[in-house]
């Protein structure tokens, strides 16, 4: 079992700018833990900040983005999709993203 890397990117949206959110890299087939810091909608995003079509195993339940997360832990793993996909909450499409990791 591997634990999801953990890493900060830097967004820009049309009236704010310099905020930094967290966001996970999952990789495909790995079974990882996610500690999902906020409930809500959650969506999978290229580096690019496309969304990515995929799919993502939650607790052993094949979810399609975006999905409804609560928080606290989660066992996840990306699958039927790119070898690596971001999670982030739902609507980050709206934000250019630079990513470090």
């Amino acid at each position: 079992m591997d634990r999801i890397d953990f890493s900060v990117i830097s967004i820009t949206a049309q009236k704010r700018t310099g905020c930094k959110i967290l966001n996970y890299l999952l990789h495909a087939g790995n079974l990882q833990t996610f500690n999902v810091p906020i409930a809500g909608e959650y969506q999978l995003y290229s580096e690019s900040g496309s969304v990515v079509s995929a799919s993502v195993e939650v607790d052993g339940v094949m979810l399609t983005p975006p999905f409804k997360l609560t928080s606290g832990n989660k066992m996840v793993a990306l699958h039927g999709g790119p070898d690596s996909a971001f999670l982030l909450p739902d609507g980050a499409s709206d934000l250019t993203a630079e990513a470090w990791y």
